[in-house]
């Protein structure tokens, strides 16, 4: 069982202290989150509708052409390795644990690999999933790099997914500006930043079959 977070409420009772006095940073949500107005109280009372201007606001914001709201990175990181035939997948090592158990429990032939190995690995794979800045090292892997790997990918059919959720304060060195081309999937978050309710962008989803 992976855990997210450090189970707050347990360590203020194993250690006698109260929930109050404590900092939690375990979950990557930003404990200063943005100061969002009072909700209006018809929100409480219709359906979510499409076509609000949530995808368009959106696309400003990540700097992107494309995009597909869904329930959270997790969601996303759960439905990815559904989307393809068992096949060979690359993840960064270390990283952000839930990515390999996903694509593993999907059938997959998943390898993990440092960052020094992965160019020499690319050829054999037909997905790469990075985390970039990554969890919990904080590397910061260049774009060109980045787009160089896409490109190498997608001339066979492959997909490079880049885990973007701690980027936003440093959005200039994001790959939302290339998410429509093809085979190239980047998430994004608004929680970890805004600490706002679970949002993700799972950019260049139109391109996706």
């Amino acid at each position: 069982m992976l855990e997210h977070g450090g189970n707050l409420i347990q360590a203020a009772k194993r250690y006698d202290r109260p929930v109050a006095q404590w900092l939690d940073l375990s979950t990557g949500i930003n404990p200063r989150g943005w100061p969002v107005p009072g909700i209006p109280e018809v929100a409480w009372k219709r359906l979510p509708e499409a076509q609000d201007g949530l995808e368009q606001a959106a696309e400003v914001y990540y700097g992107c052409q494309g995009l597909l709201p869904v329930a959270g990175t997790q969601q996303a990181i759960q439905q990815l390795p559904l989307l393809r035939e068992p096949c060979r997948v690359g993840v960064l090592n270390p990283t952000y644990s839930e990515h390999h158990r996903a694509w593993k429990e999907a059938g997959h032939d998943v390898v993990r690999l440092g960052f020094g190995q992965i160019d020499d690995a690319l050829a054999q794979l037909d997905v790469l999933v990075i985390v970039r800045p990554n969890n919990p090292d904080g590397l910061m892997i260049e774009k060109e790099r980045c787009f160089q790997w896409h490109k190498q990918l997608s001339e066979r059919g492959g997909w490079l997914v880049a885990d973007e959720a701690f980027i936003d304060l440093q959005p200039e060195k994001s790959l939302a500006s290339g998410s429509n081309s093809e085979g190239l999937i980047v998430l994004r978050s608004l929680g970890k930043f805004s600490a706002w309710p679970a949002f993700v962008a799972v950019l260049s989803w139109q391109q996706r079959r």
